[in-house]
């Protein structure tokens, strides 16, 4: 090594030390939320379950049927595209109803226990609000 690598070794580490020490944490999204999204024909509660690791979002999105014929049952979509950035995440979930495709993208933001944000659907945006009922996240 040269004389002049020896020296600037130590201030090299510093600049990484503090450079890793500066990089924005990303929100804790881990768990089991309960969400309400607004809809064109009222509110709506979907479960979700998330699991997180580091910018990465993963899990299960839980619902119940609904429409003009009555019920059908709970209905579980993976999450899919799922990533943190700070406070904010996204995900897609992608429904299979009487042979659509719907393909729903949330985006919000996470503040302790509680979350907000809005659903992109192919009819519009639609607002959303959660709150984590338990820290266990999707399996």
């Amino acid at each position: 090594m040269s004389r002049f690598a020896l020296p600037a070794l130590p201030a090299v580490v510093l600049l990484a030390i503090a450079a890793l020490s500066a990089a924005p944490a990303h929100a804790q999204v881990v768990g089991t939320w309960e969400i309400s999204v607004e809809g064109p024909r009222g509110a709506r509660t979907v479960t979700v379950a998330l699991a997180q690791e580091g910018d990465a979002l993963s899990g299960v999105m839980t619902m119940e049927r609904r429409g003009p014929r009555g019920g059908g049952g709970a209905m579980e979509v993976a999450i899919e595209e799922g990533t943190v950035d700070g406070d904010s995440f996204t995900f897609v979930a992608v429904l299979e109803m009487r042979g659509n495709t719907i393909r729903q993208i949330h985006r919000g933001t996470v503040d302790g226990d509680e979350m907000s944000g809005v659903v992109e659907t192919p009819r519009g945006e639609q607002p959303f609000t959660g709150r984590r009922v338990s820290s266990d996240g999707a399996p």
